[in-house]
């Protein structure tokens, strides 16, 4: 089976806590953990990043293992990107004290890296900053959304504005072209 040295997979996404045991899989390969945040108060959410480098070439499934209802997640493909200190960053973040209905995470970063970042939250609408590219905004029982942002300096903020001050958990990730 070939394989490309210049390809990444990332799974984004989160579920109500507890998280899924076991590693999310790509085309039955065992993807690594790249960072989780798993925010406890208040009945929990976990919001997650998984990676994979020089994946199989050709169409594949991700698979969630044990995944919980209400979970929801999104692969993405970069060409391109580079295989050595790819995962510079996880920056996660969580509201407490249900404070605000906006929050903005810094992810380090350099220009021309692409930031990804997940979001999960409770029970209100999520909406992305203009300057950002969603990919997914799953609202059901929990909100889970993903998006991207490409870096232009050493700090990239990751923006989201919620319907309502909720609790929330939040990750990041820059990949390196």
């Amino acid at each position: 089976m070939a394989s490309n040295a210049t390809y990444l997979i990332v799974a984004a996404g989160g579920w109500p806590s507890p998280a899924v045991s076991g590693n999310p899989t790509f085309n039955g390969v065992a993807m690594t953990l790249i960072g989780t945040h798993d925010d406890t108060i208040g009945g929990g959410r976990e919001s997650f990043l998984w990676g994979l480098a020089s994946p199989a070439v050709g169409t594949h499934t991700v698979s969630l293992p044990n995944a919980q209802p209400n979970g929801y997640a999104v692969s993405m493909s970069f060409i391109g990107a580079s295989q050595v200190g790819t995962y510079v960053s996880d920056s996660c973040g969580h509201d407490t004290d249900n404070a605000s209905a906006f929050y903005s995470l810094a992810v380090p970063s350099a220009s021309g890296d692409l930031v990804v970042d997940v979001v999960n939250e409770y029970g209100t609408t999520i909406t992305v900053d203009a300057s950002q590219t969603q990919r997914m905004n799953n609202q059901s029982v929990v909100t889970i959304a993903v998006s991207t942002k490409a870096a232009t300096g050493t700090t990239t903020a990751m923006t989201w504005t919620l319907g309502e001050a909720v609790l929330w958990s939040n990750g990041a990730v820059s990949v390196k072209p």
